[in-house]
């Protein structure tokens, strides 16, 4: 048994929020900018340096640190990154493992499904599930190996994570290539045709997402508008009946477009799976 107060310094945030510096070269990230155990930086907010010195007058974030979500949502972990230029937002804490540990290897053990089940159960039975930092001082590591081996570990998933990280960015510029020559190929058109004349339309489902084990995945507004593609690791579940299921059910090709939220955002399924769409948005079947 390994406790991670035993093995790391954990330092809570600034209770207030972090005033705005529009040309600031720095970034308070709260937990709303950690969805997905990465840092966004359009939901983190910018701030001026003398902003960053007070909110990390406690612990100065190093590389490698740990930045942890303890409310809404809660068990999201992102590194601080080689930069140094985070400092902890509102509803977070930053953690420093010992010298004796690998501090990316803990980062681990914290993303691991058997720790974030312990603190999804530590969390539950209020209104807003969180975390004191009394909790996640207690939170349970389980076995740790020598730093020798914890090294190696975190290296292999790390390499793993670069991977993805170099894959997304891939994505991405295919994505735009493709948008660039979409616009020189259509000012080139000459026929013009109305989108109802090559789809049918679709409104979705109204319900509130949650987590209902075993239950569809429910693809919202929000899990398309910030990526070009969707995360289905991180879409929540929907309690729906087999009517209403075989009438929203989604299918490998079909398009999803927001119609309020943030309209225009769209997205393809482009893989089968057992889901449904939120309300918000439009199905279109080519």
């Amino acid at each position: 048994m390994t406790i991670l107060g035993e093995i790391a310094r954990i330092v809570d945030c600034e209770h207030k929020t972090a005033p705005i510096d529009e040309k600031g070269e720095y970034f308070a990230v709260g937990t709303r900018a950690m969805r997905g155990n990465e840092i966004n930086y359009q939901e983190s907010r910018r701030i001026s340096r003398e902003t960053f010195e007070q909110w990390t007058k406690r612990m100065k974030p190093r590389p490698g640190d740990i930045l942890f979500a303890r409310e809404a949502p809660v068990g999201p972990v992102v590194e601080v990154p080689k930069e140094a230029n985070i400092a902890p937002g509102q509803r977070t804490v930053l953690i420093r493992a010992e010298s004796n540990v690998a501090q990316r290897f803990v980062a681990y053990k914290l993303k691991e499904p058997l720790i974030q089940n312990q603190i999804q159960a530590l969390s539950a039975g209020s209104t807003v599930p969180h975390l004191n930092v009394a909790d996640i001082r207690s939170l349970d590591l389980g076995y740790l190996p020598d730093a020798k081996q914890q090294t190696a570990i975190a290296d292999v998933l790390g390499a793993l994570d670069d991977k993805i990280a170099a894959n997304r960015q891939v994505l991405d510029i295919k994505s735009k290539l493709f948008s660039a020559l979409w616009i020189k190929v259509s000012q080139g058109a000459k026929d013009v045709a109305s989108l109802g004349d090559l789809v049918t339309t679709q409104y979705g489902y109204t319900a509130s997402a949650g987590e209902y084990t075993g239950q569809p995945k429910f693809l919202r507004v929000m899990d398309i508008n910030k990526k070009k593609w969707i995360e289905w690791d991180t879409v929540p579940e929907v309690n729906i009946g087999s009517k209403d299921f075989e009438k929203y059910a989604l299918q490998k090709g079909d398009i999803v477009v927001a119609r309020m939220a943030d309209p225009g955002k769209c997205a393809i399924v482009d893989e089968n799976i057992k889901a449904v769409f939120a309300s918000y948005l439009v199905r279109l079947k080519p």
